[in-house]
């Protein structure tokens, strides 16, 4: 998969309010990836969909306090 693009989405992101003032709005999330997918993007062997893992705490330190 190394030529491939991968898209990390699942309905669970979906869900998760990151704040009235936060500029990621779940819904924006959402129908961009039904955007993509309506487009085909994510059909054949160049595109791939995957869940996102949950992130460690040293990966969080990388760009949080």
């Amino acid at each position: 998969m190394s030529d491939s693009v991968v898209l990390v989405y699942s309905p669970e992101i979906v869900a998760y309010d990151h704040g009235p003032e936060h500029p990621l709005k779940p819904l924006r999330l959402m129908l961009t990836r039904e955007l993509v997918a309506a487009y085909g993007l994510l059909d054949g062997d160049g595109a791939a969909e995957i869940p996102p893992r949950v992130a460690t705490d040293e990966e969080l330190r990388l760009v949080h306090t």
